[in-house]
């Protein structure tokens, strides 16, 4: 999932919070910050990336410059039919909602906005979420009917049985793509019902009870699991549960991942070899995510009620790990190695830790952040429960996006 938001950069931190109260992750938000660099994103990402692309938020500063231009905006979105997300949909479908601050809507109320909604300075803003999925339910119940409309079903792939169903489709709507386009589809592309393609989304054929029950068993994983030893460790027990349910690793917020991928060093025979690497399609806009792994049982802290609270030993050998992988990643002379493993070049990375148990991070919760900031800066560290709670966020987001 992602959705274009086309808004200053003080608004950015304000609108993740918002949407993160809402269960959205900051991989999900791609920021913009002019109308221009917006037709470029149409251009290079959506035109020429092919990228997937749920819904556009704009803001409109009615006080003097104005670099949204949000009504110059939707005319261009509205305008263009060229076709996004693997030549799927038309970029013209994209619902776009108008955040603005303005009480008198009288004069954009005909541009062609999805929806307009008033900009408030709460951080948290249930109604905007609550208009943002109704929007994109809507889109995803148009492209049932468009399929509807032309005789394919999104549940059924092979579109068809046999040959002579086939051909009658391109008889009837196939061949005649352009007309088809224009008085039968209102989301698919032409080059989609020219030739129609399987719809790999996440939202189309995955099952909600499919994701609730890797949940379950990520809850009985960590809690129930036999006893680690030489044969029973992290890699047979943790890793291979998140490999074998890539769902709630990916959470339609990463496309793919390396795993154990070796990267060597920059003129040495030394390399780093991180659990996993969490891949995107946007690397310019969304953080690729280096995931180290490690057991539900490790201590996180030691000295707690002292002067000095500490890390523990294998929690600080942990951080150190994550941190040479910083290290690594933010040094020019490794640009090309990662580039090339990655296949895409990006300076844009995040740095996560999934380690320990909630309770005794809720314990020590403000010193434990401190320390982690003042030490670690720039990595963050999840427990087991964090985790589960991140997938229960999707889940919740996944039910609610139904229709």
């Amino acid at each position: 999932m992602k959705i274009l938001i086309n808004d200053s950069t003080d608004n950015e931190e304000r609108l993740v919070k918002i949407f993160q109260h809402g269960g959205y992750e900051r991989n999900h938000l791609i920021f913009v910050h002019s109308f221009e660099e917006c037709k470029s994103f149409f251009e290079r990402q959506l035109e020429k990336g092919q990228i997937d692309l749920d819904l556009i938020i704009t803001n409109n500063n009615n006080d003097g410059y104005n670099p949204f231009k949000a009504s110059a905006l939707v005319l261009l979105k509205n305008s263009i039919n060229a076709p996004f997300s693997n030549n799927n949909f038309r970029i013209s479908s994209i619902p776009i909602i108008l955040y603005s601050t303005a009480d008198d809507k009288s004069d954009i109320k005909g541009l062609g906005f999805n929806a307009i909604v008033k900009n408030t300075k709460d951080y948290e803003h249930p109604y905007f979420i609550t208009i943002v999925e109704e929007q994109i339910r809507k889109w995803r119940e148009k492209l049932f009917i468009d399929l509807d409309n032309i005789g394919l079903s999104a549940s059924r792939y092979p579109y068809f049985k046999n040959e002579p169903e086939k051909q009658n489709y391109f008889k009837l709507y196939g061949h005649n793509y352009e007309r088809t386009f224009f008085t039968a589809t209102s989301i698919l592309s032409k080059e989609f019902i020219a030739n129609p393609i399987y719809l790999n989304y996440d939202w189309l054929n995955v099952k909600q009870n499919d994701i609730e029950s890797a949940i379950t068993e990520y809850r009985k994983m960590y809690r129930f699991h036999v006893k680690y030893d030489r044969k029973n460790n992290e890699r047979t027990i943790i890793h291979d549960f998140l490999k074998k349910n890539r769902i709630i690793l990916m959470r339609d917020v990463y496309s793919n991942y390396l795993y154990e991928e070796k990267l060597m060093e920059a003129n040495s025979t030394n390399s780093q070899i991180c659990d996993f690497i969490l891949q995107t399609n946007l690397p310019d806009y969304q953080k690729t995510t280096f995931f180290e792994v490690k057991k539900e049982d490790v201590q996180l802290m030691v000295k707690k009620n002292k002067k000095r609270p500490q890390f523990s030993s294998d929690m600080n050998s942990h951080l150190y790990q994550i941190s040479d992988y910083q290290n690594y990643a933010e040094s020019l002379e490794n640009t090309e190695e990662l580039a090339y493993k990655l296949g895409y070049a990006t300076k844009n990375f995040s740095y996560q830790l999934l380690a320990g148990r909630l309770d005794e991070k809720e314990e020590v919760k403000e010193v434990f952040g401190n320390m982690l900031k003042k030490h670690f800066s720039g990595i963050e560290v999840s427990t087991f429960e964090d985790f589960e709670n991140l997938t229960n966020s999707y889940i919740n987001k996944f039910s609610r996006l139904l229709f």
